[in-house]
């Protein structure tokens, strides 16, 4: 990024999640820093700030590919899978989480 200076490690971490999520908050979360040192890196770095609007339109653009197929597949009569983090979210049996597939005691 900057000649003769490496970059602080969280900076990858931390444009792949901007790119997945848009949120910058969530993004520095993730790679470990204060969204504060995140803005404050783009408004001294250049460079970093280039990265850091490219990663937000490589999201944008991969979110409206997404959503462009899934209408495609409603209009062609296709149901779209759940997302993987509503599958994570959902109840599972396995984990004792959910109804109970076991008799009710007293029936």
């Amino acid at each position: 990024m900057t000649k003769g200076r490496k970059q602080p490690r969280w900076t990858i971490p931390f444009l792949r999640a901007l790119e997945r999520t848009g949120n910058v908050r969530a993004s520095a979360e993730e790679a470990g820093v204060d969204h504060t040192t995140a803005y404050n890196r783009r408004k001294a770095h250049s460079d970093f700030a280039a990265a850091w609007a490219e990663a937000l339109e490589k999201g944008r653009a991969e979110r409206k590919r997404v959503e462009e197929e899934e209408i495609a597949g409603l209009r062609a009569g296709r149901t779209p899978p759940l997302p993987a983090r509503a599958m994570r979210e959902s109840p599972s049996p396995c984990r004792g989480e959910g109804p109970s597939l076991s008799p009710r005691a007293g029936s």
